[in-house]
């Protein structure tokens, strides 16, 4: 049986394709690729977070499987949106990728929870527990960039 905090990030990365979904339905093709101030897209976040998710079951992946792996910070890397893609094409994708890291993380032990990794970017230790939750509030700051940019078409 999971524990609380571990059932909360679970729920927690569950929730997050509910949600994008929600904040996407209003937005046409057109708006999806519209940039109203020369910075990301609503495709380009969305094509992000599938980007993301990739690299983050990765990472778990190595977590699970070596012994302390020493593990890059994951660039944002816009070269890798493929934004000739249609809006919902790129949603499946992360939704996709989702079940994928859900269906990784579900079956996992405390102790698998506990398995630890190294930073290169700072030679810190930290969980894969700790990592899923990094992941939570990746989701949870793009998500947000959403909204505003949602605002910013609206007021366009």
């Amino acid at each position: 049986m999971q524990s609380s905090r571990r059932a909360k990030l679970i729920e927690a990365l569950r929730s997050a394709p509910r949600d994008l979904e929600r904040l996407l339905r209003p937005v046409s093709a057109e708006q999806a690729l519209r940039r109203p101030d020369d910075d990301w897209c609503v495709a380009d976040v969305v094509a992000h977070l599938a980007y993301v998710e990739e690299r983050f079951q990765e990472r778990f992946r190595r977590v699970l499987t070596e012994d302390q792996p020493r593990v890059p910070y994951i660039h944002p890397d816009a070269s890798a949106h493929e934004l000739e893609r249609p809006i919902g094409e790129q949603f499946a994708r992360f939704q996709q990728r989702r079940n994928t890291t859900l269906s990784l993380l579900e079956g996992l032990s405390q102790a698998d929870w506990a398995r630890t990794l190294i930073r290169e970017s700072d030679g810190g230790a930290s969980t894969l527990r700790d990592q899923v939750q990094v992941l939570v509030d990746h989701d949870s700051a793009h998500l947000s960039q959403l909204v505003a940019l949602r605002r910013r078409l609206e007021q366009a």
